[in-house]
């Protein structure tokens, strides 16, 4: 069985990459509005050669929900998201198949959230469907 460790930011961005604010590999927020701290990190194996990005739910007993299998990692990091409205890539005008996948042009989150963000490609943010009981996502810039 493979172990993970908490992944290290400085391994998994470049060095030349300075977005405002920094992204970390680690969140604590109440994703699923139940009161209680939940987590979402970005994970690596033993030798730090493949990565993933999970999410434990603690209500009453912890769940883990694995978000991404085979992370991408070359120039990644998540960014807290707080509760508010955010326009999706249809909502911002962007061109081509942008309201294909995605034809809402803003998405209201009622609970905290992450932002997966990529050095030079696209982000999603990521939210709790508490009726589906899991994490949902939207793009934000492709």
């Amino acid at each position: 069985m493979e172990s993970w460790q908490l992944a290290l930011i400085d391994a998994i961005s470049p060095a030349d990459w300075d977005p405002s604010p920094p992204p970390v590999v680690e969140i604590i927020a109440d994703f699923d509005g139940n009161g209680v701290d939940d987590a979402v990190r970005v994970l690596s194996n033993a030798d730090r050669t493949r990565h993933i990005l999970v999410a434990s739910l603690n209500s009453g007993t912890p769940s883990y929900q694995l978000i991404q299998f085979k992370l991408n990692m070359d120039g990644v990091g998540l960014r807290p998201v707080a509760a508010g409205t955010y326009d999706t890539v249809c909502g911002k005008g962007y061109g081509g198949n942008a309201c294909k996948d995605e034809p809402r042009h803003a998405v209201q989150l009622t609970n905290p959230g992450f932002e997966i963000v990529f050095w030079e490609k696209a982000s999603s943010i990521y939210y709790w469907d508490s009726l589906a009981a899991t994490f949902r996502s939207f793009a934000t810039s492709d």
